[in-house]
């Protein structure tokens, strides 16, 4: 393409000869890895002649070059605009990059570089320890692999604790790794010698030095032995320690104030791990002392409970709710059930789903309901869900509802081909009304996705 309007300043001079001129005009290039960087150059032919340009690009291994010709043929005078494109692996390393544009005619050659900044993608990874028993007084050591996912060097920090409270130490509290390096961090347990007979969870999270807010936990169970029966004392009933804590807050300038008071527990209470958080507004709100936050989480592996701010997801079809108020999960081999109540505003929300798995496919359905004082929702949807073979699955669903008096149906057919760590793809065929709470906004179309080594998608 030649383009003969006058652009902007160019932003480098980066190569200029006696009869080619070879002019930057894109800034440096900063992506993520995975993704695409462009510099535009502007090459002129300067001298009384014809030229016939060789181009070629130089880039950092692995890295793709994506469709620049060949060869230029340039009368005198005349200039051509040149899109060099790259793709930058997802694996690429942070730091800064250069793509060499060469020019050669005659015997005679130009040359331009482009930087390429690939910035930092921080990620962490913990691995799971096995399992561990003691009896009380004993400590209890176990390593946790920690491996740096990133793509730059990283600083990570470690922090350990159960949740009754017991000693836990981390050795070493800081980590350096380079990019896909791990290490092995020790975590050491101190049971105490009055600790009743239970299961106490332990806590390890990392935290990147590179971007804070990117962390890794995990946890697992350790088991407290039962003592000899001449040293049991107390009781082997579980504990839940609680933590009261507050933030006061004055403005020297202006006389601005706030105030809040909070209460936490963590502990282990029938065989299961119990969180529970309360925040009261304090002695300086304009309501002092009354309840603005909740949360209450119990886990025992097949039986979830959770209470205060929730979100309840259905199927394919139906979109989620969110409410203040009450979800219980209940998962078993075969079957799994959940369902949810509360509000939202001057809104009651409730919800409830079921699956039953088997060897054929899964089959199951899902039901919410919203109700107002202006508005009134109900819908409700059926699926099945056949294996076909290892690799392939057909999903067929079907949903109905009733949204302020009026009937509203929906449907969605979906095919899934999955062959890990190397391909997946998924078709989507749907038909919905549009006032039906449903997931897709359109009221009719396809969704096409799929993963090969990276990520593509379309929509109709």
């Amino acid at each position: 393409m030649r383009w003969r309007a006058l652009l902007c300043l160019p932003l480098a001079l980066v190569g200029l000869a006696e009869e080619v001129s070879l002019v930057r005009l894109s800034r440096e290039a900063q992506v993520l890895p995975g993704a695409v960087a462009v510099h535009v150059w502007e090459i002129t032919n300067t001298s009384a002649d014809h030229l016939s340009l060789r181009l070629s690009v130089e880039a950092p291994q692995a890295w793709e070059i994506l469709g620049v010709p060949q060869e230029l043929l340039l009368v005198p005078g005349a200039s051509e605009y040149l899109f060099v494109t790259v793709l930058v692996p997802k694996t690429a390393v942070a730091g800064t990059y250069a793509v060499r544009l060469r020019v050669a005619w005659n015997g005679k050659e130009a040359a331009s570089e482009g930087p390429v900044e690939v910035r930092s993608v921080a990620a962490l990874d913990l691995s799971i320890p096995p399992p561990a028993s003691a009896p009380p007084g004993e400590r209890l050591s176990r390593e946790v692999l920690l491996l740096n996912r990133g793509n730059s060097v990283d600083r990570v920090s470690l922090e350990a604790w159960t949740a009754v409270g017991w000693s836990v130490s981390v050795t070493p509290k800081e980590v350096v790794l380079a990019p896909g390096e791990s290490k092995a961090v020790r975590v050491e347990v101190s049971i105490p010698p009055t600790a009743p007979p239970s299961r106490e969870v332990v806590f390890l999270r990392a935290r990147s030095g590179v971007e804070p807010s990117v962390e890794a936990r995990v946890a697992w169970y350790i088991t407290v032995l039962p003592p000899g029966p001449e040293m049991i004392v107390g009781t082997v009933l579980a504990e839940l320690k609680m933590k009261a804590y507050g933030d006061f807050s004055l403005a020297p300038v202006g006389g601005g104030r706030s105030s809040f008071l909070g209460l936490s527990g963590r502990g282990t209470v029938l065989g299961g791990s119990l969180d529970l958080n309360l925040r009261f507004s304090g002695p300086w709100a304009a309501s002092p002392y009354k309840l603005v936050d909740f949360s209450a989480l119990y886990d025992r592996g097949n039986v979830r409970a959770e209470a205060g701010r929730v979100g309840l997801p259905f199927s394919s079809l139906l979109s989620p709710l969110g409410f203040w108020g009450l979800l219980g999960r209940l998962s078993f081999e075969e079957v799994s059930f959940s369902f949810g109540s509360g509000w939202e505003g001057e809104s009651g929300r409730a919800g409830g789903a079921f699956l039953w798995r088997s060897e054929w496919g899964e089959w199951g359905g899902a039901y919410r309901e919203e109700r107002a004082p202006t508005f009134h929702s109900q819908a409700g949807s059926l699926f099945l869900l056949f294996q076909l073979s290892k690799e392939i699955s057909l999903r067929l669903e079907g949903g109905a509802g009733r949204i302020r008096g009026l009937t509203r149906f929906a449907g969605l057919t979906q095919l899934s081909v999955e062959i890990p760590d190397l391909f997946f793809g998924e078709l989507r065929l749907f038909a919905a009304d549009p006032d039906f709470p449903g997931l897709f906004r359109d009221q009719m179309g396809f969704l096409l996705s799929g993963r090969l080594g990276g990520e593509a998608g379309a929509r109709f």
